[in-house]
């Protein structure tokens, strides 16, 4: 059957039945098998090669540079052996109900992380993770109700092999 009289064919065929989206996959396909008894005269052209899906483009890993606001930085990297963190306060403190944000990165899946008092009891202020390559949302402040120096550190680092956090007022 020509090509022509197999696509007019579908289209009468479109136009007399209510069609839903099988019918409609079924006719495509019907017209794509329809063709020429004789082969085409023209140079085939070779066929597409699959090309791998583009993923999103990932926030690039950056060392935090000092901030005189920082109220608490975490660093981590795995390599070299033995795996190094840095944690330190200051050189701001925490105050007490005080808009504060997290940021931070990794190089990894995601990193989770821990603020707590910098006293005797450690007691923890704040719990939270970090995804690696993603933007971190720094419009999401935390207000907590105590005064005085803390301490930021990753409680799991299975899943990255670089991070770092730092706790900043917000605004």
């Amino acid at each position: 059957m020509r090509r022509a009289s197999c696509l007019r064919l579908c289209m009468r065929t479109v136009h007399r039945h209510v069609v839903t989206a099988g019918a409609v996959a079924a006719i495509v396909l019907l017209a794509a098998g329809c063709t020429d008894a004789a082969p085409d005269a023209s140079p085939s052209s070779p066929a597409p090669t699959a090309s791998a899906s583009a993923s999103p483009t990932p926030v690039p890993y950056a060392t935090p540079t000092p901030d005189p606001r920082g109220i608490a930085t975490v660093t981590y990297r795995f390599e070299p052996a033995p795996p190094e963190r840095a944690v330190s306060s200051g050189p701001a403190l925490m105050v007490a109900d005080q808009p504060v944000i997290v940021i931070g990165e990794c190089v990894g899946d995601s990193v989770d992380w821990r603020l707590a008092a910098a006293d005797a009891d450690s007691t923890t202020l704040l719990e939270g993770t970090i995804e690696c390559g993603v933007p971190v949302d720094d419009g999401f402040a935390y207000s907590v109700p105590y005064d005085g120096p803390v301490q930021l550190d990753f409680t799991d680092t299975d899943d990255v092999t670089e991070a770092w956090a730092r706790v900043v007022p917000a605004g």
